[in-house]
């Protein structure tokens, strides 16, 4: 019976698969975005200010992509690339990759779920704020339709 045939980047990309998975999923579990967007200022930040509305989701994603980098770049040398293709080493790599999936898509949904979870940015501790949006002008603003301010 012939082996079947395997692709000799196979396990370089299992690797860098593994290894991104792991650095997204560290990197969210412990609120460490490496980087957000500020969508009201159009701006990048490694610290948010206190009460801005912050994007951490990118900073996850860069966290991830290096991980991915990092394992592709491990497995494309010619060593580690012949440990990782040996049947023992190749087995474990196999389902810690399956592993890191799987926590991939279930980590997320539990800590959102979970009763005791806060966002990292909350916009406002207003009670309120969430579902009562401030329609009302400005004082220094006109009001649209020519509608008066209330207590004129």
């Amino acid at each position: 019976m012939s082996r079947p045939h395997r692709n000799p980047h196979g396990p370089g990309l299992l690797l860098g698969l593994t290894l991104g998975l792991a650095a997204y999923i560290t990197a969210h579990a412990l609120d460490l975005a490496p980087i957000y967007y500020l969508p009201a200022a159009g701006t990048w930040t490694a610290t948010p200010p206190a009460g801005a509305i912050a994007m951490g989701y990118y900073g996850l994603l860069l966290t991830g992509l290096a991980g991915l980098l990092l394992g592709l770049g491990l497995g494309a040398i010619p060593a580690i690339r012949r440990l990782l293709s040996a049947h023992g080493p190749a087995r474990w790599l196999r389902r810690a990759a399956a592993l890191a999936v799987i926590l991939a898509l279930v980590h997320p949904v539990a800590r959102e779920l979970s009763p005791g979870h806060v966002a990292a940015h909350p916009i406002s501790t207003s009670p309120d704020a969430a579902t009562t949006p401030n329609l009302s002008p400005r004082p220094d603003e006109e009001p649209p339709d020519g509608q008066a301010h209330p207590g004129r």
